[in-house]
């Protein structure tokens, strides 16, 4: 049987387990300055770490698709890193370059100023 944590217990712990954790985020392992949350399994009701407030949301969002979405969350997670620094050398065709996105501004700059000055008749 887990021991049950009471509400007013749950600061001292939240700071305990961020000293243990070196004052940084169990998930993104980037410093916690400010803010920290104590996550907890939401199946269990077990404490797991103390994260980033932004990082507890997106985890949340993580559990709550997958479990939507019927994905294994654990192998995603595992694979997660090694897939987002694949790539298969093609541009999607949503994503301009920086050199189209300069065009397409200066188009749009062009277009502004010969409307302004058609709307002005000089």
């Amino acid at each position: 049987m887990y021991e049950r944590l009471k509400a007013k217990d749950l600061a001292h712990l939240r700071s305990t387990l961020l000293v243990s954790q070196g004052n940084r985020c169990a998930l993104c392992m980037e410093p916690i300055t400010s803010d920290p949350v104590c996550d907890h399994d939401h199946k269990s009701g077990l404490i797991r770490g103390t994260l980033h407030r932004g990082c507890n949301t997106l985890l949340g969002k993580a559990e709550n698709g997958a479990r939507r979405y019927g994905v294994n969350l654990q192998a995603f997670a595992v694979n997660l890193s090694a897939y987002l620094n694949q790539h298969q050398g093609v541009l999607h065709p949503s994503v301009k370059t920086p050199d189209e996105k300069k065009a397409i501004a200066k188009r749009r700059r062009t277009r502004a100023k010969a409307k302004a000055k058609a709307h002005t008749g000089t």
